[in-house]
């Protein structure tokens, strides 16, 4: 979870100074696909809530 949270800050904080989704993803060895799903999350609590959700529907 504190992985999660340290990539999400990031990931806006680069995409606040104008990297795009590539280039992030470069930075932090991300793939771009995870960049993009961090960008479109306002929050950690978003993220965690799709997780949540997913998990909930296999139980």
């Amino acid at each position: 979870m504190t992985r999660l949270r340290e990539h999400h800050t990031a990931v806006h904080q680069l995409a606040a100074q104008g990297l795009n989704k590539s280039a992030i993803g470069r930075k932090l060895g991300l793939h771009q696909a995870t960049v993009r799903k961090y960008l479109n999350a306002a929050s950690v609590a978003e993220l965690t809530a799709v997780t949540e959700q997913r998990f909930a529907g296999i139980a």
